[in-house]
């Protein structure tokens, strides 16, 4: 219950894969544009305890247009994915 406390402000799924992700709310983009904000997800998975956070920023239909990973597990730049306005993989910065 604390994951969906501290996670999961915006709601919740649980997936088919028994896997459980936790919405947070969108924070306003400071720049007016395409892009109306962010939010942080955090999915867990109850079987093995493992737990993965990552950024998503959201234009305004509401589609995920950039994926960002919060830990980044080489100590490397964090590396930013980004997707077009219908979903598809465009690339990475």
């Amino acid at each position: 219950m604390s994951q969906l406390e501290k996670y999961g402000k915006a709601g919740h799924k649980q997936l088919k894969n028994g896997r459980i992700r936790y919405y947070g709310e969108v924070k306003p983009a400071k720049k007016a544009g395409e892009m109306v904000g962010r939010r942080t997800v955090r999915e867990w998975d109850p079987s093995t305890g493992a737990k993965r956070t990552w950024h998503e920023t959201i234009d305004g239909a509401g589609t995920v247009r950039q994926v960002r990973p919060q830990e980044d597990i080489t100590g490397d730049k964090k590396v930013h994915f980004t997707f077009d306005k219908d979903g598809k993989y465009t690339g990475q910065w």
